[in-house]
């Protein structure tokens, strides 16, 4: 019996020997796919590829693809293995600008993809592909011009009052204010009022429901991680392993919120100039009125039933991505631009100055125009975007097998791709000293001789960023009236440098920010 023992399990070590061998030499042929096309790549792992790193949560998604750009150097694309899956990363500037641009057609669709029972996650703009994506985005684009903008001005001004006022009643000159959290309960204030036309109070309410639901996405545990992981490199796990981009009680409570004030206008005839109302128009007729209905990119109006229907959690999506992917953003972007003003205070004074003089020649009621046309304003926060871009990434599917321009390689149907923008806005060839923050890269003259398609926060082409206006106003407004009240500056806790997470899906720091507010004397 011993010897039968030792025999069966010889033989099951031999089985599995040999099966490791398989594996082996399976990843192997795999991870020559682009050695064998002339594509340089960094050396993959057996398994993982290029993506053990993620996987052990020591690098974020937009670090892990800035790690395959720097390997790529003087290359104009450079290919990595997410595990066995080839994919490959885009630096050279004129081939971006085919994918993004002249090219769409073959690029259309994103790689990202989320559960299908995860439904305010499928059913977004930012998700979907094809012709729905088609046609909600031709539909949607009327809720986002500039005239739209100067509508919903008074509604961010009001908050970025309620947010001069928070830090005029709760912080003395020497307490520090963590401005991660400051400008995320802001951003959240904007974003609610803004899309599901509800005051939401973060700034006054720290239990507000908005905050902790905001919260709760991107709080990134160990699991989170690994999900937005698989949204964003490996959609095709998402179904099976029930990954969601919005979470069982996120939903609820996003559903809830937004059909309680749909019935709350519709039943008392109430109407808001806010995202709100515009999607209340497109579930009750069908477009937005003052937009045209005629036909657009080769879509019919009578196509809408088969393409998207705006009812349902179809309808709520468009306010539950406007949320998601808003405050956190317009956060992250705030709480950068006022860290590096604090460490350079001889940016800030000039940029002072500029919101000083307006200001004071505005009575302190300046309009969109005023806050938009700001100068340096806009050159501040364009550099902000540059070494921090809120979602350090573009990913998109090749849908045909594509000839890239001016050179033989082929990247086939199916293969994703992605534009690092960490490793694009921090490329030396294109920003010299990159690593250091400075508002003049973006001065008129500067701008001119900007290498076209190496600055790319918002994308470009059909899949630019929606709420790329919006952004800027909430961002702008706020900092306007932040910097005319006060004088940011550093204190013992602030971390310098900055350390940035290696678990979060937008760019974000371990620690927080915290910053001294000094009441100005102007």
């Amino acid at each position: 019996m011993a010897a039968l023992t030792g025999s069966a399990v010889g033989d099951i070590g031999i089985l599995l020997f040999s099966l490791l061998v398989a594996v082996y030499l399976y990843y192997v042929n795999k991870f020559t796919y682009w050695k064998r096309r002339g594509v340089m790549t960094p050396k993959p792992i057996p398994l993982f590829g290029n993506f053990l790193m993620p996987m052990l949560q020591k690098r974020s998604p937009g670090q892990i693809l800035q790690d395959v750009y720097k390997a790529g150097e003087g290359q104009p694309y450079v290919g990595f293995y997410i595990f066995g899956r080839p994919a490959i990363v885009i630096r050279d500037p004129d081939i971006i600008k085919h994918i993004l641009v002249k090219d769409f057609n073959i690029f259309a669709d994103r790689h990202a993809s989320t559960s299908k029972s995860d439904t305010l996650g499928a059913q977004n703009l930012f998700i979907l592909n094809g012709e729905p994506w088609k046609y909600l985005r031709m539909k949607l684009s009327p809720t986002f011009t500039s005239g739209r903008m100067k509508k919903m001005f008074p509604l961010v001004t009001n908050c970025a009052t309620e947010l001069v006022d928070h830090l005029l009643d709760n912080f003395g000159e020497k307490e520090p204010v963590e401005v991660k959290e400051t400008t995320a309960k802001y951003a959240t204030d904007v974003i609610s009022t803004c899309a599901f036309g509800i005051g939401s109070n973060s700034l006054k309410d720290p239990k507000a429901d908005f905050r902790k639901f905001g919260k709760k996405i991107f709080h990134f545990t160990w699991f989170r991680t690994l999900e937005i992981l698989g949204l964003f490199f490996v959609p095709s796990l998402m179904s099976f392993l029930h990954g969601r981009f919005f979470s069982k009680d996120a939903t609820e409570f996003l559903r809830k919120a937004f059909w309680d004030v749909i019935d709350y206008r519709e039943s008392n005839k109430i109407v808001r100039e806010d995202f709100l109302n515009l999607l209340i128009q497109l579930k009750n007729t069908g477009h937005i009125e003052g937009s045209e209905t005629e036909e657009k990119n080769g879509l019919k109006e009578d196509k809408s039933s088969s393409l998207f229907e705006f009812s349902g959690d179809n309808l709520v999506a468009q306010p539950a991505i406007f949320f998601t992917a808003g405050f956190e953003t317009n956060a992250t972007t705030m709480s950068f631009t006022l860290y590096e003003l604090a460490l350079q205070p001889q940016l800030q004074k000039r940029l002072r100055t500029e919101i000083a003089e307006v200001m004071n020649k505005t009575n302190r009621s300046p309009t969109y125009e005023d806050v938009m046309n700001m100068k340096y304003l806009g050159m501040v926060v364009s550099e902000t975007l540059r070494k921090y871009p809120p979602l350090p990434l573009l990913d998109r599917i090749c849908l045909q097998d594509y000839n890239v321009p001016g050179s033989d390689l082929i990247i086939e149907k199916n293969t994703p791709v992605f534009i690092a923008l960490l490793g694009l806005h921090r490329d030396p060839e294109y920003y010299p000293d990159p690593e250091f923050y400075d508002p003049q890269r973006f001065e008129e003259e500067s701008k001119r001789l900007q290498k076209p398609f190496t600055y790319l926060p918002f994308g470009d082409g059909p899949h630019n960023c929606i709420g790329r206006r919006f952004g800027l106003m909430a961002v702008k407004t706020a900092l306007v009236h932040i910097l005319y009240q006060f004088e940011v500056k550093p204190c013992k806790d602030t971390p310098i440098p900055l350390v940035m997470s290696t678990r979060a899906s937008v760019l974000a720091t371990v620690s927080g920010i915290p910053l001294i507010f000094t009441r100005s004397k102007a």
